[in-house]
């Protein structure tokens, strides 16, 4: 797990740990800056191959 996720974090369920790995997914497809593509979002990075 990315320590972005987990960092600091209490989970009192298997549930809420669903839903905000969910969410982190999101963030980390959709908002993220990533260095080795060039500090695009991947989901920008993949429609412009």
């Amino acid at each position: 797990m990315k320590t972005e996720f987990v960092l600091n974090t209490i989970f009192d369920s298997l549930e809420r740990i669903r839903l905000k790995f969910n969410h982190y997914l999101d963030w980390f497809n959709d908002n993220r800056l990533h260095s080795s593509l060039n500090y695009q979002i991947s989901m920008k990075y993949k429609k412009n191959l």
